[in-house]
């Protein structure tokens, strides 16, 4: 078997994997962005779109079965997203990168999930191995956009990113996306 692990990041418009994307520009071997019923799906291609300018890498674009929408949010995500790119490289060893964070309120966003998650998924395919790597779980939502906005200060990164749930073209205001985003900035802005 070769041991040799593909590092795949899981993309989509939003802080943590822009964050993400530029911390690990030198491992990263594939940047998959999936499609799973998204109303904001033209909104994170748009920003996407910027970020394939900017770093001359190509996003793999991949659709899976849509997921329904439960008080503003996509219950069961995260294993679905899982067992696909088990079955999409099977046969290799893979590391994903995952832009989880601390405060992130999906209940199958969680560190401890994720590792359970992972143990699940080896014990089902035994010949490959599968890691999942979250290096942003132990920060809050809001110490990702500072380190983001950070980031754009001392680069030429300058990539805005998508947080609404709407789907609107502008950020709505009223949505749980919206309503977390006021909070950091406000708490940012304090500092």
């Amino acid at each position: 078997m070769n041991m040799k692990m593909k590092k795949i990041l899981l993309m989509s418009g939003g802080f943590d994997s822009l964050l993400l994307s530029y911390q690990t520009r030198f491992v990263i071997t594939d940047y998959i962005y999936l499609q799973y019923g998204q109303k904001f799906l033209q909104q994170e291609k748009a920003v996407l779109l910027k970020w394939i300018q900017h770093t001359k890498k190509a996003i793999q674009y991949c659709e899976i079965p849509k997921l329904k929408q439960i008080d503003g949010m996509f219950f069961g995500r995260n294993l679905q997203f899982m067992l696909f790119l088990r079955e999409k490289y099977l046969n290799q060893n893979i590391v994903v990168y995952f832009g989880n964070n601390a405060t992130d309120t999906y209940s199958d966003n969680s560190f401890e999930y994720m590792m359970r998650l992972e143990k699940i998924i080896n014990d089902s395919y035994p010949h490959m191995a599968m890691r999942i790597i979250c290096p942003l779980a132990n920060l809050a939502k809001d110490q990702i956009v500072m380190d983001y906005y950070r980031t754009l200060l001392y680069t030429n990164y300058g990539i805005e990113p998508y947080y609404c749930d709407s789907g609107k073209p502008e950020p709505c205001g009223k949505c749980h996306s919206c309503m977390v985003m006021k909070n950091i900035l406000k708490r940012s802005a304090k500092l």
